[in-house]
């Protein structure tokens, strides 16, 4: 099986393995993207950039403005918001196009996440448009922070799992012995244990020394 990051050349033909290993690529990317313009959206918030370009999508009516700190950082961010959207697209049509080599959840993954971008880039135009607005600002921040975590969330999904070494104490909690094994007792006794842990006082645990 390749690895996450094996080098193999993607072609109308290629194995649904790799085809994975491609969707996984571009959502990993994605969301270090996503990181980087969380970033870059906190550095304009911090320099009071915001509204350093007056207007929406456009930058004092260009595409290109001139340029210093405050209106770099803003068009900066757009720019990258822009790019991230156009990933996002991407994502979702590959999603449905690779389907039968993909998990099923996939692709409602990807047009939930897809429909965050939209409804992030347009809080983004009623940031500027609004003036700031508080409640447009925090919806913009929770927006981009539930979007980073779908994406977290669907990279930990798909990223291959290679287990190394032996886990000999789950071997108590193994699922293929009669009463559909010991997982429920395990997992009952552990939240005993806490709810009984949680009616002593601290000072009275023998961790501490007390009888």
């Amino acid at each position: 099986m390749l690895g996450p990051f094996d080098v193999s050349p993607l072609t109308l033909g290629s194995a649904p393995s790799v085809r994975r290993q491609w969707i996984f690529r571009l959502v990993l990317l994605m969301t270090i993207f996503t990181l980087f313009l969380m970033a870059i959206g906190s550095a304009t918030r911090v320099m009071d950039a915001g509204l350093a370009c007056p207007d929406w999508p456009l930058c004092f009516g260009r595409l290109v403005p001139q340029m210093d700190l405050p209106i770099f950082l803003e068009w900066f961010h757009r720019l990258l918001a822009t790019s991230l959207g156009l990933l996002a697209i991407a994502f979702a049509g590959l999603s449905v196009a690779w389907r039968q080599a993909l998990p099923p959840w996939v692709p409602y993954a990807a047009a939930a996440a897809l429909c965050l971008v939209i409804l992030q880039g347009i809080l983004g135009g009623l940031t500027v448009t609004e003036l700031l607005r508080f409640e447009i600002v925090t919806a913009h921040l929770g927006t981009g922070l539930l979007f980073f975590c779908l994406l977290v969330a669907i990279t930990v999904g798909l990223a291959p799992f290679r287990g190394r070494g032996s886990a000999r104490w789950l071997r108590t909690c193994r699922t293929d012995r009669p009463a559909m094994g010991l997982w429920p007792e395990c997992v009952g006794g552990l939240g005993g244990f806490a709810v009984g842990r949680s009616s002593v006082p601290l000072w009275r645990s023998p961790v501490w020394g007390a009888p």
